[in-house]
């Protein structure tokens, strides 16, 4: 991951836009993704019959963008309640929390490990995460890219 400093395309211009580098052949025959977080900023207008597409900013084109703040992907076995750890990106919060891939975490913070529950931490606001093994763990939510 890193942060595309600007980016510009159709007479518009985007900044601090995250960025992943994706494996070979992963989806698309690019090996660099700036995602939907970068398309959502418009709004794209089809004439089918015409054969063309228009694209026009809307409501959240000078938002800036969300980063992500802990720097653990999941693995895809996860449930609700109980997030395996698939990976964990260098340099981030997790990391230096101690996590591990293979770890499951089963409590973040007073709730369920979930989803939801990692998508709503906050940069700075510290949280603990228990494992299955009953260990405990502090996370400093930050940006690391």
């Amino acid at each position: 991951m890193f942060s595309a400093r600007r980016i510009e395309f159709a007479g518009f211009s985007l900044s601090d836009i995250p960025t992943a580098i994706m494996p070979e052949n992963f989806v698309a025959p690019s090996d660099v993704s700036l995602g939907l977080g970068a398309l959502s900023r418009f709004d794209l207008i089809f004439d089918v019959g015409g054969k063309r597409m228009w694209i026009r900013p809307n409501a959240s084109y000078g938002q800036p963008f969300p980063h992500p703040v802990v720097g653990v992907g999941f693995a895809l076995t996860s449930r609700a309640g109980m997030m395996e750890v698939g990976s964990i990106a260098p340099a981030s919060p997790a990391e230096k929390a101690g996590l591990k891939k293979g770890d499951v975490i089963v409590r973040l913070g007073s709730e369920d490990a979930t989803l939801a529950g990692f998508s709503r931490l906050k940069e700075g606001v510290a949280v603990e995460l228990e494992l299955k093994d009953g260990s405990k763990l502090q996370l400093v939510p930050a940006r690391y890219f």
